[in-house]
């Protein structure tokens, strides 16, 4: 494994605490920009509070919400080659907890998918999309850890990494063969407690860097899943140099509409990123039946060889 600790990587030694820093601002940002707004509006009407002071405010929270949603500015992929048949990715968590698993398989079937990367797989949901595909790779089923993908197309399993989280590593034999790292990360957390699916901040930063550099080093390769990685933090960026997040070519809407997340932080956590010289159409996020989570579905094509 690519180990930060060590010295390799993107940083190593103390700076290690300020990516933390740098982590968690990132995460808050949208709130601190609301609490500015809020603060402004009541320092408008608080008697003897300098009118600089209200708009210091104002600009403070206006300059933090345009930081804030930046990463979700709209982003272009090459058009679609002729005569090259797209392969249609969705990735969606199917939350443990769920109540209606068996309706929450049946959403992912309407959508009509290629290839599927479900997160906290359960044994009805497994069911479910066993029968509605003819291929299917798993790492286990229930629970929060529950994993697997489901394909039209046959799939290769290839070596896992041995990073945090859920991650399996498989060659999809479609229309265009390509690799894809379908995973599902731990929260990040300052204290991390296993049983409930979280891990330090550093490490979960060090998995994703893995999968970056997994994707830099094999070419055609897509990653895919719950990463519980936001669009804000520094890891994001990691994954995303020199690659392309599917979804800001739609609309990149929240994939975590729990409260207070969806008002105040606005998560997206769940993606889909692919080589920058793919082409990608349709991508968007889509309600899953009983999952705290949505999902997030695109089409697409690799450039022809």
């Amino acid at each position: 494994m690519w180990r930060l600790r060590r010295g390799s990587g993107p940083y190593h030694g103390p700076v290690r605490s300020w990516r933390d820093v740098d982590d968690l601002f990132s995460i808050a940002r949208p709130g601190v920009a609301a609490l500015s707004f809020v603060v402004a509006v009541i320092g408008a009407w608080w008697p003897g509070l300098p009118a600089w002071t209200v708009l210091v405010l104002v600009v403070a929270g206006v300059a933090l919400l345009v930081w804030s949603w930046w990463p979700r500015r709209r982003a272009v992929s090459p058009p679609p080659a002729a005569g090259v048949a797209a392969v249609r990715v969705l990735a969606a968590n199917c939350w443990y907890k769920n109540r209606r698993m068996r309706g929450f398989a049946a959403s992912i079937v309407s959508h009509v998918p290629d290839v599927v990367v479900v997160s906290e797989l359960s044994h009805e949901v497994h069911d479910v999309l066993s029968g509605a595909f003819e291929h299917h790779e798993v790492l286990t089923i229930g629970g929060p850890r529950g994993h697997g993908v489901y394909s039209h197309f046959p799939l290769e399993r290839l070596p896992d990494p041995a990073g945090p989280g859920e991650v399996l590593h498989v060659r999809v034999h479609g229309p265009f063969r390509f690799q894809l790292l379908a995973a599902h990360m731990p929260r990040a957390v300052v204290f991390a407690s296993p049983s409930l699916g979280t891990a330090r901040l550093d490490t979960c930063r060090d998995g994703i860097a893995e999968l970056a550099e997994l994707a830099r080093r094999e070419p055609h390769t897509v990653v895919a899943g719950d990463l519980n990685l936001t669009d804000r933090q520094i890891a994001y960026r990691w994954l995303t140099s020199g690659r392309l997040d599917a979804m800001r070519t739609g609309r990149p809407r929240t994939t975590f509409p729990g409260w207070p997340w969806y008002p105040v932080l606005a998560m997206r956590i769940d993606h889909v990123v692919v080589p920058a010289d793919w082409s990608v159409q349709g991508a968007r996020v889509v309600k899953v039946r009983g999952s705290d989570h949505r999902g997030v579905i695109a089409e697409l094509r690799r450039p022809p060889e």
